[in-house]
Order: C-alpha cells, then sequence, then structure tokens
C-alpha cells in the first residue's frame, strides 16, 4: 500500500525524541552503504557514471539532465535536517526535507537518486582528491 507523504510526516510527528539518535543513525549508515556500493561499483570495468549536483529539486535534475548518469548524487536534506534540528521544534523544516525525499522516493529505491550528507561526500572525497593532485604533481615533475 502506498503511503503519502502527509501520512510519513504524522508518523514523524509522534516519534519520541528518544527515538531521533536511531533515526540519525539509519540514514546515515543508509548514505554509508550507498557510497560503499559506488564506490565497488567504481572498480569495474564498465563504471556507471555519477552526477554530483548541488541542486535540491532531485525530480527537476534528473528532469533536465536525463541519461547523462546512472547516479546522481544530490544533498541529503534530511541527514542535514536531523543534524541541525533532531529537535520536536525544528519539526517543520524536518518535515520539508521529508517531502523532498519522499518526492522522489521511486528514484532512490533505485539508485538513479542518491542522497549523499555534505558530510560524508566531504570524508569520502577528500583521499580521492589528495591522490588526483599528487598524481597530477608527479605527473608534471617528470615532464618539467
Amino acid at each position: 500500500m502506498a503511503r503519502t507523504a502527509r501520512g510519513d510526516v504524522r508518523e514523524y510527528q509522534g516519534l519520541d525524541l528518544t527515538s531521533m539518535p536511531v533515526l540519525v543513525h539509519l540514514v546515515f549508515d543508509l548514505a554509508r552503504a550507498t557510497l560503499d556500493r559506488l564506490r565497488d561499483q567504481a572498480s569495474l570495468e564498465e563504471r556507471p557514471t555519477a552526477l554530483w549536483s548541488e541542486e535540491r529539486d532531485s525530480a527537476r535534475l534528473v528532469g533536465q539532465t536525463l541519461l547523462w548518469a546512472d547516479h546522481y548524487l544530490v544533498p541529503d536534506g534530511m541527514a542535514e535536517e536531523l543534524l541541525d534540528s533532531p529537535g520536536r521544534a525544528e519539526a517543520p523544516r524536518l518535515e520539508r526535507a521529508l517531502r523532498d525525499l519522499l518526492a522522489v522516493r521511486s528514484l532512490v529505491e533505485l539508485g538513479v537518486v542518491v542522497p549523499v550528507p555534505d558530510e560524508v561526500l566531504t570524508v569520502v572525497t577528500a583521499k580521492a582528491s589528495s591522490e588526483a593532485a599528487e598524481r597530477d604533481i608527479d605527473a608534471r615533475s617528470r615532464r618539467g
């Protein structure tokens, strides 16, 4: 049975604040598992294309760039709100983030849209960026 965004929001509003750490853990565990899967796919001979965008409207992003990428990495508003405002007083912001996520739920479930917390993206890409810079420096020093 399909659940509406409003139904999911009502469920959040009924959560006990002691459940918030569990919700935070689940959101970040999902993000980590997704990034691990993407990293594993990157080692395949035919690597999938992933496109990162700061665009908050994931459906619009996919619609405008359809077939440019296998995966669209987008900011995870849900994770950001859980980190920034885990209390009931901030429920309207968390509700908006939940609605945005539910709007692209089917694309997330298919792995087309991949919500990634900014902090996770920074940590995951730091090593790759550093290694790429070192390779560039080494290549230039050998040439010149």
